[in-house]
């Protein structure tokens, strides 16, 4: 979770950090809804997992603020707009897990049972701006807790 700011409005929004991914993305229709003003345009292909390309196509770039929830860590980021973010992403419910990290001093703010969209990612651009290079070894080592500016993400490893 994070904090957006344009001028007079303020919304909390679910972001996705992805290493793997080049560039960082608003939706389009929520920078609508924050009436974001674009401060360029860029018309580039987009190259998919397996293989797939999406055909040029042009995308609005915006800058917006972006806070930690509890307001110690801003910056400015410009983002460009994507149609659609990815898909349903459930958030983290396993109380199990979150007692664990609770007890190493670590609080993950997306947690739940209900799936609220993704609105923002932040991709390769934008992540060595934020990730402060902690990482914790939780559970089976499946999971590592990553520490960001933007106060921490999870991650899952396979």
């Amino acid at each position: 979770m994070i904090r957006l700011r344009n001028r007079d409005k303020e919304v909390c929004v679910r972001a996705l950090l992805d290493d793997g991914t080049q560039r960082s993305y608003i939706e389009k229709n929520f920078a609508a809804q924050l009436f974001l003003s674009p401060s360029g345009r860029e018309i580039f292909s987009q190259g998919l997992f397996r293989g797939g390309i999406f055909p040029a196509s042009e995308h609005k770039r915006y800058m917006v603020n972006v806070e930690s929830l509890n307001c110690k860590y801003s910056t400015s980021f410009s983002l460009l707009e994507q149609q659609k973010i990815c898909s349903t992403l459930p958030r983290i419910h396993d109380r199990k897990l979150l007692s664990e990290l609770a007890s190493r001093g670590i609080k993950l703010t997306d947690v739940g049972r209900d799936s609220p969209p993704i609105r923002v990612l932040l991709g390769a651009d934008k992540l060595g701006s934020i990730l402060t290079g902690r990482i914790e070894w939780v559970g089976q080592s499946s999971e590592t807790d990553g520490e960001d500016d933007l106060d921490s993400s999870l991650c899952s490893i396979s």
